[in-house]
């Protein structure tokens, strides 16, 4: 493929041409070959969003963990007889500080599971479609971008690929 820009070879998949930076036009694909592939990216994107929830007992345990460092850090501060307003202040601060640390926990989790599952199979799959109906990765990915949001998993990774 030729930048329109400034004539060089871009190779496929990049999104920009190496030489001067200027965004990629897609090729015009037919109507059935571009229904084909946005149902097949969609069904991608189901696929990574079942497998965000194949980690729920590693969250449930880190929950568990958590709730436990709270209950002990709240007897602890009890014990120490402070005064009340301390110690509910102090109570409520690890609370809150442990529900952050929660959340940075599910969130890995989620992507953990999310990148595994691309790594080990998604990718592979995604290319052996691509060379079966003879698509450049240029324009999966610009099908991809145009369905998909900035938040969408497949979107992030696309990137890379």
């Amino acid at each position: 493929m030729k930048c329109e820009n400034c004539g060089a070879t871009i190779h496929s998949g990049l999104n920009r041409c190496e030489f001067c930076n200027s965004p990629v036009q897609a090729t015009e694909l037919s109507p059935e070959i571009s229904t084909k592939m946005s149902t097949y990216i969609q069904g991608m994107e189901k696929i990574l969003k079942a497998q965000k929830n194949r980690n729920d007992s590693y969250i449930a345990l880190a929950f568990s963990v958590l709730a436990g460092i709270w209950a002990v850090l709240s007897y602890f501060f009890y014990e120490k007889e402070i005064s009340t307003l301390l110690f509910i202040t102090l109570v409520v601060l690890s609370g809150l500080v442990l529900f952050i640390l929660f959340g940075f926990f599910v969130i890995y989790f989620e992507k953990k599971a999310q990148q595994n599952y691309f790594d080990k199979k998604l990718s592979k799959e995604i290319h052996a479609y691509l060379k079966e109906n003879n698509i450049p990765i240029s324009d999966f990915k610009f099908k991809a971008m145009e369905l998909l949001g900035e938040d969408s998993f497949l979107y992030n990774v696309l990137i890379d690929l």
